[in-house]
């Protein structure tokens, strides 16, 4: 019983830190980030609840995606694409069809090109090198 408490406590803090962020994020603003040290390798999830695209009649739903910020001084590889230092790659699903498997860096072009994701926030965290390969497991 005590687990028990102890378990929904947890949830309980999780969520309403999520619920914290969320409601935080300010109108108006581009982009929230919960920021890590700047070096090495980044990865960031960030995300978008679909608020600012929404119309009447027509709900959009937001979007997910990843990144992988490379500042470690010299080119990685995630799988056989290169990320050299400085450059950053995204990647992520979309339930388009004819747009299916992982698809890389469509997020950034549509911030860029289209001023889309108003009101994106992320979470980022420092990995090590060792942990590409992680990564790589989970994108077979």
């Amino acid at each position: 019983m005590k687990k028990r408490i102890i378990a929904w406590a947890v949830l309980l803090s999780v969520c309403a830190a999520a619920l914290g962020l969320w409601c935080s994020a300010a109108a108006g603003k581009t982009a929230r980030t919960l920021p890590c040290k700047e070096e090495g390798l980044i990865l960031s999830i960030t995300t978008f609840d679909g608020k600012s695209e929404s119309k009447p009649f027509l709900k959009c739903f937001g979007h997910t995606w990843i990144g992988l910020d490379n500042r470690t001084g010299h080119t990685v590889y995630l799988k056989d694409r290169a990320i050299p230092d400085g450059e950053m790659v995204t990647f992520s699903v979309w339930a388009v069809s004819g747009l299916s498997g992982l698809l890389f860096d469509l997020e950034p072009c549509y911030i860029a090109n289209y001023g889309r994701y108003t009101g994106r926030l992320s979470l980022s965290t420092n990995i090590g090198e060792e942990q590409l390969k992680v990564i790589e497991d989970y994108m077979e």
